[in-house]
């Protein structure tokens, strides 16, 4: 539970670099720059995931005075296969999170036929509507 815990803290704090990435990926253009853009910042999430998650585990187990042994050529090939799986899941979901509601605003925008577009609550922290039009009488929860 404890290995999980350090992965998913470090996953986590990578989340907003990963949305960037995304934006920069799609940015690219042509598809071979865009599959070149994917491949590096795929491989940059996978090496700091595996760096970060190290260092919060040797952090840990030191303030309980132990040593944490981490054992680069045989650990580093699996966690990096692992994590440039879920770097492609993560920016995927980031890919089509945003694709849709842009194009369906756009969309809307260029028919404006007199009816207003009605806006869309926004999460900041993914950067995605959720779908809801937001209104006086929409309750805001701060906390889950």
């Amino acid at each position: 539970m404890f290995f999980e815990g350090t992965s998913a803290i470090v996953t986590l704090a990578l989340l907003p670099l990963m949305r960037r990435g995304v934006a920069l990926v799609r940015a690219g253009g042509s598809w071979p720059t865009m599959a070149a853009r994917a491949g590096i910042v795929g491989a940059l999430f996978a090496f700091a995931h595996i760096f970060g998650m190290v260092a919060l585990r040797k952090l840990v187990y030191l303030g309980m005075g132990l040593n944490y042994e981490f054992n680069f050529p045989t650990e580093v090939p699996y966690e990096f296969r692992k994590d440039i799986v879920s770097a492609l899941l993560i920016g995927l979901a980031f890919c089509f999170s945003t694709a849709p509601c842009r194009r369906s605003n756009q969309s809307a925008r260029e028919s404006n036929l007199g009816t207003p577009v009605t806006p869309r609550l926004r999460i900041p922290f993914c950067g995605f509507a959720t779908g809801r039009p937001v209104s006086a009488s929409t309750p805001v929860r701060l906390s889950g």
